[in-house]
């Protein structure tokens, strides 16, 4: 009996593999007894044909068969987490700054910034300051209305946002009292002054300009009146000890201080304080050197009083400051230029101090600004011309120079000119609503 021994392998692959033949060596029949070692040489001869199918089969394994076909492309992948934030960029710049808010709609203890010491209606002033950077500008000089008539060596203050103009020179003495609202440019008239004069001592307390001493063509006076400029009206008060012109006052604590001028005799060192509550006048500690023609001008509560004319009636730079709580006088910083008939006003916290004669009793356009808090000065804009003998005053941040003489002259050349000067800011304030 012979066995043909095959086996048909499909492992995937495209083609098929066939097994060789396995020869038998022994036949036997049916019902006759076969021979031990026939039988066994027959599954010997089994046994090789497998095994060699066995090795043929695992070789066939081993193969690698043809490449596949390319598969469809998979689905997309899920999204990944989000990455980390980068750094924070660098701050913008600072914006300009944005326009006033209406005072009305600040709720109670918030707080805005203007740009003087006075306070807007509803609020009140706090004493802090705040720098302003990036406006280095030089300040600009702007004609507006001018006086109704030509006017210097007048008295002159600021109260509720009006300058009062009152007075003139004494060789055209005068009683006219004007009002400007530089918020409409308009000038009003109004209640006369009682004694005509010019070149008189002047202060403001509260709402009443008070108008101290001066001269007229009839000579010196010793006359105080004060004008209300809440009620338009003129009253007659306690008059100086002594007939004085040409010296300068400021008010400090509710009371008024005048320094130095002159009357029947030379230049004098005199001061005196008047008190409205009690109507009187009391002498002080006098000034360190006799003067006329200063500035005085008072910050916080010290007056100080800038320049003058000496007794040889030559233009002096020097710069006194009197306490009135100690009744004592110190000295500061001189100015750079001296000067008499100047003008000063406060602006900012510091002190601008304009025009006036020089040493050489020139008439100068100087424009100088005091820090109290440094003792320096800096030069400003000059004033568009020289003059003398003019009114200066603050409001809403800007400076009005107003009248004045154009020379030596006397009255004959005054002006009606009416100067706005808006500087560059450098410091804004704040006001608390009330």
């Amino acid at each position: 009996m012979r066995f043909i021994i095959t086996a048909f392998l499909s492992l995937g692959f495209m083609g098929t593999a066939w097994a060789g033949q396995a020869n038998i060596p022994n036949t036997f029949t049916s019902g006759t007894p076969a021979v031990a070692a026939q039988v066994n040489a027959n599954f010997a001869a089994s046994k090789v044909a497998i095994d060699d199918n066995y090795s043929r089969i695992i070789a066939i394994q081993l193969t690698p068969g043809p490449q596949g076909a390319t598969g469809p492309a998979g689905a997309q992948g899920l999204t990944g987490p989000a990455g980390a934030t980068g750094p924070q960029g660098p701050a913008g710049a600072t914006g300009p700054q944005g326009p006033a808010g209406v005072a009305s709609s600040v709720p109670v203890g918030y707080s805005i910034l203007g740009p003087t010491t006075t306070p807007p209606a509803g609020f009140t002033y706090t004493g802090m300051q705040v720098p302003v950077t990036g406006n280095t500008g030089p300040g600009t000089w702007t004609a507006k209305a001018p006086l109704p008539v030509a006017t210097s060596a007048m008295a002159y203050g600021t109260v509720g946002g009006q300058i009062y103009i009152i007075g003139n020179a004494f060789n055209t003495s005068s009683v006219a009292t004007y009002a400007y609202d530089p918020a409409t440019d308009t000038w009003l008239n109004k209640a006369p002054m009682l004694t005509p004069r010019g070149r008189a001592q002047f202060a403001t307390v509260g709402t009443k300009i008070y108008v101290i001493g001066g001269r007229s063509p009839v000579g010196f006076w010793t006359t105080n009146e004060a004008y209300d400029t809440a009620t338009d009206t003129w009253a007659t008060l306690a008059p100086l000890p002594i007939a004085l012109s040409s010296g300068a006052a400021a008010a400090s604590g509710g009371k008024v201080y005048v320094f130095g001028g002159w009357g029947a005799g030379p230049q004098t060192n005199s001061s005196l304080e008047y008190d409205p509550a009690l109507n009187t006048w009391t002498a002080m500690t006098v000034l360190p050197t006799a003067k006329i023609n200063m500035v005085a001008i008072t910050v916080g509560t010290a007056i100080h009083v800038f320049g003058g004319r000496d007794v040889n009636v030559l233009a002096v730079g020097t710069h006194d400051v009197y306490d009135p709580a100690t009744n004592s006088w110190s000295v500061k910083a001189a100015m750079p230029t001296p000067r008499g008939n100047s003008a000063g006003v406060v602006i900012g916290g510091k002190i601008s101090v304009m025009g006036g004669y020089d040493a050489t009793n020139v008439l100068s356009s100087v424009n100088e600004q005091y820090d109290p808090v440094t003792d320096t000065w800096t030069t400003q804009t000059p004033m568009p011309s020289p003059v003398i003998r003019f009114a200066l005053s603050e409001v809403a941040g800007k400076l009005y120079a107003i009248g004045g003489e154009i020379d030596n002259l006397g009255q004959g050349n005054s002006r009606v000119d009416n100067l706005e000067f808006a500087p560059p800011a450098s410091t804004m304030f704040v006001h608390s609503k009330n």
